[in-house]
């Protein structure tokens, strides 16, 4: 190892698959890898999948013979286990998103496909390419039955029928992929550079948790820049990681559940967080929330509530132009730190139009400024104090409100 050491600096600023790939074949320098800080851009936790800078991707599933891989644990019958019950060890963070909500959705959609699949055998040509593909359509119609019926038992706390259901055989699939963002948002695999299929032994919580062990338990510190977890299963994180990150993204599910459960990793020095994107804001105060210095939202729920610098609601859903004039109301009454800045994006560029030409009327007192375009008001300037002002503008489908400090204070 010892002669190895000026390998570091080349170490310390490769990507990650390079080095994990170094750390395998290379047993000699593993020590001095492990040793050497990580450095990560992007680090996505899914119930079946780590994503590494959207170019390196780590995933199992549960495969059955007649449909695509299934990122859920399943029962004997291919539905979603819901029933299972998981206790959280000592050793690790337990996330668990699991929701019937989905299990339903996801019977939903899988008749969806066996609809199209009636549809598609249905303009086959002649009744002999029919036989197989009929055989295995009934079968899979039986399984959706079975699915379905069972999701119903758990919400009437009535035992399900079988069907005439034999338990069914699943497999688990290994795979590592080299991939990059595609232009849906979702990923694309480039190529696959590692498959292998393995006995479903095991849950898929347990595999998960065994790739995270082996990527990187041990390591000296992980520096990521943006930690985003994004499971609708069960999640578990070994809690011995030195993990850092300066931005968390968990805005599909409830914030509280996913704050509480990362507890472990929220020390003085990774707080406060430069950004987090999260669905809404918790009921109960939360300091974790509070103190982002940028806080993403997905919903408008208690944005009266916040204190943050800088808020972004990436689809504000107004109802009503009374919504956001309350929010106006409060911070010209109450007072707001100048350099505050709430970005609002609304469905359609005339709600956007109509909320500007509300506050122009309902604070007509208080305005110093009106800014236009084309005959067009643009943005409108209200007074607070002596000392700032509250600057409301639009541009096409954003709606702006950001606290400034007074011309004439300035002047």
């Amino acid at each position: 190892m010892e002669n190895s050491k000026w390998l570091e600096p080349v170490i310390r600023y490769l990507k990650a698959g390079p080095r994990f790939q170094i750390s395998e074949r290379c047993p000699s320098i593993r020590p001095l890898e492990k040793n050497t800080v990580m450095h990560i851009k992007l680090l996505q936790l899914c119930q079946n999948a780590v994503n590494i800078d959207n170019s390196l991707l780590y995933e199992v599933a549960v495969v059955e013979d007649h449909l695509h891989p299934i990122r859920l644990d399943l029962d004997e019958y291919c539905a979603v286990d819901m029933d299972m019950q998981v206790e959280q060890k000592s050793s690790e963070i337990l996330v668990d998103n699991r929701s019937e909500e989905f299990a339903r959705s996801n019977i939903d959609y899988e008749q969806d496909l066996i609809t199209r699949e009636q549809q598609r055998i249905a303009n086959l040509p002649n009744e002999e390419e029919r036989v197989k593909p009929c055989a295995a359509l009934d079968r899979r119609i039986k399984i959706h039955q079975m699915k379905s019926l069972r999701s119903i038992s758990r919400i009437t706390k009535i035992p399900a029928l079988t069907v005439g259901l034999n338990p069914i055989e699943h497999h688990m699939s290994f795979s590592i992929h080299r991939t990059k963002s595609g232009n849906n948002g979702y990923l694309d695999k480039i190529s696959t550079i590692h498959e292998e299929r393995l006995t479903y032994d095991k849950k898929l919580h347990d595999a998960q948790f065994y790739v995270l062990q082996k990527l990187f338990e041990g390591r000296s510190s992980i520096n990521v820049r943006t930690l985003s977890i994004d499971s609708i299963g069960i999640l578990r994180i070994p809690s011995n990681l030195n993990l850092k990150f300066q931005g968390l993204g968990c805005y599909e599910y409830e914030p509280d559940k996913i704050l509480k459960a990362l507890c472990p990793f929220f020390t003085t020095s990774s707080l406060p967080l430069k950004w987090l994107r999260i669905c809404s804001v918790p009921e109960i105060p939360n300091p974790i929330v509070n103190s982002a210095k940028e806080l993403f939202l997905y919903k408008k729920d208690r944005l009266i509530t916040l204190f943050n610098l800088k808020v972004t609601v990436l689809t504000y859903d107004m109802k009503s132009v009374e919504e956001p004039a309350e929010l106006v109301e409060k911070w010209l009454t109450d007072g707001k730190q100048i350099g505050t800045e709430f970005t609002l994006t609304v469905i359609r560029e005339i709600k956007a139009k109509i909320l500007l030409d509300h506050v122009k009327r309902k604070f007509e007192k208080r305005i110093v400024r009106l800014e236009e375009l084309n005959g067009e008001t643009t943005s409108v300037t209200l007074s607070m104090n002596n000392s700032a002002e509250l600057v409301v503008q639009k541009h096409f489908r954003t709606v702006k409100l950001k606290v400034q400090s007074s011309r004439e204070e300035e002047k």
